[in-house]
């Protein structure tokens, strides 16, 4: 079985926590890098990061945002 590396991702997640809105990431690998951050996530156990969710909106784009942020239209 291959080694993962999924806690090696586990700053984005702390980052995006950090940001007002989340983080954008391009990555030229979406799918997997999805499933890593999810994989980080849930090996972490740490619920601060129940806050945030993963949004793909383009084959290029990931978009780790916090659940709780409202913005002014």
């Amino acid at each position: 079985m291959p080694r993962s590396y999924a806690e090696s991702f586990l700053p984005l997640l702390y980052n995006a926590l950090e940001e007002e809105i989340g983080l954008y990431i391009r990555t030229d690998d979406r799918i997997k890098l999805v499933n890593t951050l999810y994989e980080a996530r849930q090996k972490c156990g740490d619920e601060a990061l129940d806050e945030l969710m993963i949004f793909q909106p383009e084959a290029d784009v990931v978009f780790i945002a916090k659940r709780s942020t409202e913005l002014s239209e």
